[in-house]
């Protein structure tokens, strides 16, 4: 099986974290621990993972900061509207929590190591 098949039978993400340290922390991490799916995007802003040639991934995992000028809940909604899966990094008792809980078809996680959980699993359910 050659490396385009392997990608086609994996769920593809999207990731999304405005700290560019902590987002290749972030990738490295869930490409590790969920080795089932298939990191195509690692974005620093919302312009870039919503230009790059590989969006829309099968889920988009969204790891809010303090600083962020986009809302969770608007990022959420341009990826639901694309079809996309959503998939939040939040702290349990931060701002981005609470906003998270008002949104509509997302899924929570506390912590990185959680979200890679989550990915597996996803995966497993869709294919």
């Amino acid at each position: 099986m050659d490396a385009s098949q392997t990608s086609a039978s994996r769920a593809t993400v999207g990731l999304f974290d405005s700290d560019s340290a902590g987002l290749e922390a972030a990738r490295s991490a869930l490409e590790q621990r969920a080795p089932s799916v298939s990191v195509v995007i690692a974005a620093s802003s919302w312009g870039e993972l919503l230009t790059d040639a590989a969006f829309p991934p099968d889920i988009v995992v969204l790891r809010p900061r303090p600083d962020d000028r986009v809302s969770l809940p608007y990022e959420a909604r341009v990826c639901r509207i694309v079809d996309a899966s959503v998939l939040a990094i939040v702290d349990a008792d931060g701002e981005d929590a609470e906003s998270a809980r008002d949104v509509t078809s997302i899924v929570i996680a506390h912590s990185l190591d959680e979200a890679a959980d989550l990915l597996e699993s996803w995966d497993a359910a869709v294919h």
